[in-house]
């Protein structure tokens, strides 16, 4: 075979590849870790060329590869794409009214999003309540466990860290507080579709990534109690905790600001964004935040990561965000431009596993092409960085506070 030919087969290689939508396994080994680091966090490609899919170890990919959101142009289709290469394609479309909510697994072997279907109004009351239904999504667009999902009115749901199970809270809509009225919940096994059910009136729920049998359950009303609940025994018990924004590693939690002001931990009259607070989990008392990280709405714990929030700030126009040690009160990542989830990259969702950044605007047409240079994962560990990309500006940790 001639040198051009090959050459020109090396090109169409990865685009075949994401238009079959098939997961490939990588041949190589994981990649090497930085001291005290972790495989999954290692330091991105030097050059910006198309990328084979990472390293497999234990079934789940070592680097971010799928990429999923709504179509900008059609609000009951999924899109996704592949950062190996390949272009923009439909995952799935919905028959009801909208597609929102989307979730990717950390394995990302499956999408979960809520299907809306739009409520009746006659007279300015509605006669037909808002209502949504779970669909759990595989690499192909077919629906998992549709017969079991199709009755529920799921408000709430959250994938287990091992991606296997998916815990959902159910009920009704409501114009008010959490905007629905608590109905219960369930568990689903996505392999055997197995389903059971959940007593309760939460209204907020999250996994304990230590006790991957266990889960928090937080109810709005009266007390706002946080139960954990043993989905072995069945058994829900009250906890100090409260909030079931626990992170990762379970060592500390950020509260609301109507906890906080309920709990006398701030001012009623203080602005929202003033009042959001961050929980020591041994203690349930509050420690402090040093420096230019303000907790608010724009604050979240990352996934992969131990105690590392990430803080966003910043404008539309000159988005940035800060890595912040809770633990040591120290930034460790500065990064310059927007992350993955912030609503100006065009809401394209990955895995929980990774935090990534865009470099430019992403397409979100379905024949646009997916280069993988257009995202780049951030590494989190203590290590030296290539030469940053455009967009994205990488400083040495720093310490903040005095």
């Amino acid at each position: 075979m001639s040198a051009s030919r090959v050459r020109a087969l090396a090109r169409w290689a990865p685009i075949l590849s994401c238009a079959l939508a098939l997961p490939v396994a990588a041949q190589s080994p994981p990649p090497e870790p930085a001291p005290g680091g972790n495989p999954v966090l290692a330091r991105p490609p030097a050059s910006p060329g198309p990328v084979a899919p990472g390293p497999v170890v234990g079934g789940v990919s070592q680097v971010a590869d799928l990429v999923v959101r709504r179509d900008p142009s059609n609000r009951k289709k999924v899109l996704t794409g592949r950062l190996s290469g390949g272009t923009v394609a439909s995952l799935y479309t919905t028959r009801l009214d909208a597609v929102r909510n989307l979730k990717l697994s950390v394995d990302e072997k499956f999408v979960a999003v809520l299907e809306a279907k739009e409520g009746v109004i006659t007279d300015g009351e509605y006669t037909t309540l808002p209502s949504n239904r779970l669909a759990v999504l595989d690499a192909r667009g077919r629906k998992r466990c549709e017969e079991q999902l199709r009755l529920e009115d799921v408000y709430r749901y959250s994938f287990s860290p091992d991606a296997k199970r998916i815990a959902a809270l159910t009920g009704t809509y409501y114009e008010g507080g959490e905007g629905f009225r608590p109905a219960g919940g369930f568990t689903l096994d996505i392999p055997t579709c197995r389903k059971a059910p959940i007593s309760t009136k939460a209204t907020e729920l999250n996994w304990i990534s230590a006790r991957p049998n266990s889960i928090l359950l937080q109810t709005f009303e009266r007390n706002q109690t946080v139960h954990e609940l043993d989905l072995q025994t069945g058994r829900a018990v009250p906890t100090s905790y409260l909030s079931t924004d626990l992170s990762p590693d379970g060592r500390f939690y950020l509260i609301k600001p109507s906890t906080a002001v309920r709990k006398g931990l701030c001012d009623p009259e203080a602005a929202t964004d003033d009042c959001f607070r961050l929980i020591d989990a041994a203690t349930h008392r509050p420690t402090s935040v040093s420096g230019e990280v303000q907790l608010g709405r724009h604050t979240n714990w990352v996934t992969t990561q131990g105690h590392l929030l990430l803080h966003r700030k910043g404008t539309a126009a000159a988005p940035k965000a800060l890595v912040y040690d809770v633990e040591r009160k120290q930034v460790v990542k500065r990064i310059e431009g927007p992350t993955l989830s912030d609503a100006s990259t065009g809401s394209w969702v990955a895995s929980p596993r990774f935090l990534v950044a865009p470099v430019r605007p992403l397409p979100a047409r379905i024949g646009d092409r997916l280069r993988p240079e257009l995202l780049r994962q951030i590494p989190l560990e203590r290590v030296e960085l290539e030469a940053p990309e455009e967009g994205i500006r990488e400083l040495a940790p720093e310490r903040v506070g005095p």
